[in-house]
C-alpha cells in the first residue's frame, strides 16, 4: 500500500500532465500501483479511483492517519509556535497522522511519510469522519464552506472544485463514501429516490453535473460560470426539469 505525500496529487486520464486532468487525490489518501510508465503511476485510490500521478507524489505508506484537516488549509509548522514558515500545508480533506496534545496544548504533532515530523493547530484538525445521526446536517454544512470556491475540473480543494468533488467532500465529512463523478449508478452507498422524497443533503443528477439539495427548492453546486453558489428551481427551471436521478443514503 502506497500514500499521497504532497498535498496535492493531480491524476490525469493518460500518463502525461497534457492528459485530462480527473481528480485530485489529497495528502494521505492511501492508494495501490496498478501500472507504471515513465514519471508516472496508474493507481487506484482507496475510493476506488483510477488514474495516473507523478511517481514522486507517493510513496509507501506508513500507518493511516486517524485524522482529517477540516478547515481550507492547514499549515504543519517545525515548531510549536505561530511565527514559523510552513513545512507542509495541506488543504481541506488530508488525512494525517495526529498526535493528540495534552491538555491546554494548542498543537499536536503530525507525522510526515518520510518519518520526519512538525505541529499543526488542534483546532484545524478532527477525527477522521464516521456517519452519523446528523449526517444531513454535515453534508450540506461541508458543501457551504466550499461557497465561492473557484470551479476546477477535477478539482476537490478551496484551491478549485468541481460538481462531483463538491458532493465527494461533502460526503466524506459525513463519513459517507460515494463516487468521485456525478455518476449515482456508480456509488453502491446511494439509492434513487423521487424529488417529492428528497431532503437535505440529497443529491441531484443531471448529464454530467451533480447538486446537493437544500430542501425547499434549493441547492448548492459547482458550476463552471460562477464556481461554488447557490441555486434554486425558481429562478433556474431548467435545473428542475431536467433531472435524471435523485440520491439519497441507503
Amino acid at each position: 500500500m502506497y500514500t499521497v505525500q504532497v498535498p496535492i496529487s493531480h491524476l490525469y486520464s493518460i500518463p502525461a500532465l497534457n492528459g485530462e486532468h480527473t481528480d485530485e487525490a489529497l495528502f494521505g489518501t492511501e492508494c495501490e500501483i496498478l501500472d507504471d510508465f515513465g514519471d508516472f503511476y496508474k493507481i487506484k485510490t482507496d475510493y476506488q479511483y483510477i488514474g495516473w500521478v507523478k511517481k514522486t507524489d507517493i510513496c509507501p505508506a506508513l500507518q493511516k492517519g486517524g485524522f482529517v484537516v477540516k478547515c481550507p488549509f492547514a499549515d504543519l509548522l517545525p515548531t510549536p509556535e505561530n511565527n514559523r514558515a510552513p513545512i507542509i500545508t495541506f488543504p481541506k480533506g488530508s488525512v494525517v497522522d495526529y498526535g493528540v496534545p495534552h491538555a491546554g496544548e494548542r498543537y499536536g504533532m503530525v507525522i510526515l511519510p518520510d518519518k520526519t515530523g512538525g505541529y499543526m493547530h488542534n483546532q484545524w484538525v478532527q477525527k477522521y469522519p464516521e456517519k452519523c445521526d446528523n449526517f444531513r446536517d454535515v453534508i450540506v454544512e461541508t458543501a457551504k464552506s466550499y461557497l465561492g470556491v473557484q470551479y476546477r475540473w477535477g478539482g476537490k480543494t478551496h484551491a478549485g472544485i468541481d460538481c462531483s468533488g463538491l458532493a465527494f467532500m461533502s460526503y466524506f465529512f459525513a463519513g459517507i463514501n460515494i463516487w468521485r463523478d456525478a455518476d449515482i449508478d456508480r456509488s453502491t452507498a446511494l439509492k434513487q429516490i423521487t424529488l417529492s422524497e428528497a431532503q437535505k443533503g440529497d443529491l441531484l443528477f443531471y448529464r454530467g453535473h451533480v447538486a446537493v439539495y437544500l430542501g425547499d427548492e434549493k441547492f448548492i453546486h459547482s458550476c463552471a460560470s460562477y464556481g461554488v453558489c447557490y441555486g434554486d428551481f425558481e429562478t433556474s427551471p431548467h435545473m428542475k426539469n431536467n433531472i435524471v436521478a435523485i440520491g439519497t443514503v441507503k
